[in-house]
């Protein structure tokens, strides 16, 4: 369910494997977060949403198989500005000095890397009992560990989570990773040539069509709208799905979800226990822009919005 980056990555990984797989998007393209808009006279691309990649192999992989060339995106030259949200006027707020940054940023990679080591592997497996550490807030992490004067450039990779300093450390770590600290500081993120929508054309993306050579079969069903989940004892989950207003259903042993983790979202669509209901994140975001972005193009900014209310459609956001 999501045929989004991670939804379309997992689905190549298990059509490698030689697995049956069912891509279900509810949108009428891949690709989710990753789009690139294109100005005429289309010699230039700027990418929203997914912007940058850090340096990992499985990245290079992805790109190098289907042909699309990765440069560096350097991001040492960004100039910010800050904006005080009371006002709507520029602060005087300087950024911390070059030393306190790489300070702080060289503690947070040691931290993410080696003295938790478990964070870094895929999922989340805890030691019994949590280190105390994963529990305080990013605004208490910091503070115990003094560094927090030099930390402002990093949180600009923890978008969407509302007010960041509130964040329990268990997400930052899962969201600015180990890999990302490092590309940080080396500045070794990793940009596509052709946009990150490049795998992701409207019409017969390449990943698609790749997924469909290894397994023969129809893999990925646009416009689709997941109606039921349902668990039948000892045998296969059902998945009940509309697409494009005919009735879709699917029988398969393992379900991936990879849209957004919110209650609003699958609270009717599964039959979830108590214990599961739990686990669903509830999204919080700025209640109004948090960053503007001039484009490579005249007149053209990339503008960052959040909301509570995560069903909110572009239109509405422009309205705003």
């Amino acid at each position: 369910m999501g045929g989004g980056a991670s939804g379309m990555y997992t689905a190549l990984k298990m059509a490698d494997k030689k697995y049956s797989v069912a891509v279900l998007e509810k949108k009428g393209r891949l690709g989710g977060h990753a789009q690139t808009y294109r100005a005429e006279p289309w010699e230039t691309v700027y990418d929203l949403g997914v912007r940058i990649f850090p340096e990992s192999d499985n990245i290079k992989e992805v790109f190098n198989r289907f042909d699309q060339k990765l440069m560096r995106a350097s991001i040492l030259d960004l100039k910010r500005r800050y904006v005080d949200f009371e006002t709507g006027a520029l602060s005087n707020y300087e950024e911390p000095s070059y030393h306190s940054t790489l300070t702080s940023l060289l503690y947070y990679w040691y931290y993410s890397g080696y003295t938790f080591s478990f964070m870094f592997k895929p999922g989340t497996h805890l030691p019994d009992p949590v280190p105390e550490d994963l529990l305080l807030t990013l605004g208490e992490f910091l503070k115990k560990k003094k560094i927090d004067i030099g930390f402002t450039p990093l949180i600009h990779y923890l978008q969407g989570y509302g007010a960041i300093e509130n964040v329990p450390m268990l997400y930052v770590l899962k969201n600015i990773t180990h890999r990302v600290a490092s590309s940080i500081i080396w500045d070794s993120f990793y940009t596509p040539a052709e946009g990150v929508d490049a795998i992701y054309p409207a019409i017969y993306p390449a990943i698609s069509k790749e997924i469909v050579k290894l397994t023969g079969k129809k893999a990925v069903y646009l416009n689709t709208e997941v109606q039921k989940v349902r668990r039948v004892s000892g045998k296969d989950v059902i998945v009940e799905t509309y697409q494009d207003e005919r009735k879709l259903d699917f029988s398969c042993k393992y379900l991936l979800v990879s849209a957004p983790p919110l209650l609003e979202t699958f609270g009717s669509v599964f039959d979830f226990d108590d214990q599961e209901r739990l686990l669903l994140i509830k999204a919080a975001s700025f209640p109004g822009i948090y960053a503007m972005l001039p484009m490579p193009f005249p007149d053209h900014y990339n503008v960052l919005f959040g909301a509570e209310d995560l069903s909110l459609s572009d239109d509405d956001v422009g309205s705003v």
